[in-house]
């Protein structure tokens, strides 16, 4: 049997391991969510979206997830978010 190395290696009882969800492989594999957005194989276990560079384990059709929460509009939205509080956390005046 010939051993693939770009593919998460399971224990006796198909668990995938933490570290191996992100252990660097050297794969050209790319597929297609149900949005139609490509995800590249990253690591053995982990998948990044090409439009916005979202990395999530196990892929958009693994456990972890979840459109609601993944999908570029929502991301892009969360990251506005973020950088408008902390711009807002440097420009407060501190008076000492």
């Amino acid at each position: 049997m010939e051993y693939n190395n770009n593919e998460p290696c399971e224990d006796l009882n198909g668990n995938i391991s933490f570290a191996d969800m992100f252990r660097p492989v050297n794969s050209i594999e790319v597929i297609t969510d149900d949005y139609g957005y490509e995800w590249k194989q990253e690591t053995a276990g982990g998948w990044r979206r090409t439009v916005d560079n979202f990395f999530i384990p196990m892929g958009p059709t693994g456990q972890y997830y979840q459109h609601i929460f993944h999908s570029v509009k929502n991301q892009k939205l969360m990251r506005e978010k973020v950088e408008e509080r902390e711009s807002k956390e440097w420009s407060t005046d501190y008076k000492f």
